[in-house]
């Protein structure tokens, strides 16, 4: 429902902000080493999401499409 939608987009937002963070504190580290702390991120804002919405699956997708874009 929309409630569970605009809940999962509020417990994501500080995660996109922090991979902008990790992008620009690491934008001289090889990709993998980059990959891997985006990827760590990921995994908390899915858990976030997660939390909010009661186990709901409502932005997966956008947090990994998201997060490599920003």
């Amino acid at each position: 429902n929309i409630e569970s939608f605009y809940a999962s987009a509020a417990a994501i937002l500080p995660h996109f902000e922090q991979m902008v963070r990790i992008a620009l504190d690491c934008f001289d580290v090889a990709p993998a080493s980059l990959m891997a702390k985006l990827r760590a991120e990921g995994i908390a804002a899915e858990n976030a999401m997660r939390e909010a919405t009661g186990g709901a699956n409502a932005h997966k997708g956008a947090i990994f499409s998201m997060g490599l874009l920003l």
